[in-house]
């Protein structure tokens, strides 16, 4: 999958920070990426990703509903969903905090929020390897 242009492909960001996911979107559309789907919780986006499949999905660990935690067991469950990269998103941690866990949450590239063009790309990167 790593090696796909990034312009067929497809990201799914799911976050219920409006401002954040419009200022995410922006990026990956300048990094190149085709088609960005959005979803504002975790039932949301289980739907979308179930139905249209991406490349990629960015999940928002604290959101009200179905929080990320749950979204990524649901996820992990579907044999539809089940081989999706993700990359876990969270305001819990600093960057300094995801650099000494390696840039792994729940087994998962994880970026710190608010982030930075850099980390998005390595973490990009990090998750499509693993895919």
């Amino acid at each position: 999958m790593a090696d796909r242009d990034r312009k067929d492909m497809k990201v799914l960001v799911i976050d219920d920070d409006q401002d954040l996911t419009e200022v995410l979107k922006a990026l990956l559309e300048g990094i190149g990426f085709g088609e960005i789907l959005i979803a504002v919780d975790g039932e949301e986006g289980y739907s979308i990703a179930h139905q249209h499949q991406p490349d990629l999905i960015f999940l928002d660990l604290i959101m009200p509903g179905m929080d990320g935690p749950r979204t990524l067991e649901v996820l992990e469950s579907d044999d539809r969903t089940m081989n999706i990269p993700v990359i876990v998103q969270t305001s819990l941690l600093t960057e300094k905090d995801v650099i000494e866990k390696e840039g792994l949450l729940h087994g998962r590239p994880c970026i710190s929020k608010p982030f930075e063009a850099l980390q998005i790309e390595v973490a990009i990167k990090r998750a499509l390897s693993q895919g």
